[in-house]
């Protein structure tokens, strides 16, 4: 967990840098995902001062997707490796699906949490949603 949360740390850095110089980023898997893949293998740390250093999301965009279907679509890219594997055991997809979304409400770092159940979603559909969002996450609150 303490290597993965330094490389949480280590992109912060660089979100902090890229703010600082006017631009905009997009992270893939950031602390929400170590807090909950940590959490599944019974991590019992959470290491809340990691966790204060970091650049909190303006917008946290979870795609919700079944067991099966993420079964499917690694098996398809060949990409099925041992830590998948353990994800796809039967209630395990579900257990981190729902710590995925209590960690979401209750993480400041996660900013707004936004999931999105994407199994009957296409490619462009899903493009058009987060696209939504990340516009909404960039106009200011209307009052």
């Amino acid at each position: 967990m303490l290597f993965y949360a330094s490389t949480v740390a280590a992109a912060s850095e660089y979100v902090r840098t890229t703010l600082a110089g006017g631009r905009s980023v997009v992270v893939d898997r950031y602390w929400l995902s170590t807090l909950t893949y940590h959490r599944v293998l019974g991590a019992p740390a959470w290491l809340s001062e990691v966790e204060a250093s970091l650049v909190p999301a303006d917008l946290t965009i979870f795609l919700d997707v079944s067991t099966e279907l993420r079964r499917a679509r690694l098996s398809a890219r060949g990409a099925l490796q041992a830590h998948d594997r353990m994800t796809l055991q039967p209630g395990i997809g579900e257990q981190i699906t729902a710590l995925y979304r209590q960690f979401g409400a209750e993480q400041a770092v996660a900013g707004r949490f936004q999931a999105i159940k994407a199994d009957a979603l296409s490619v462009d559909e899903l493009v058009e949603l987060v696209s939504d969002e990340v516009r909404r996450a960039g106009s200011p609150p209307s009052t």
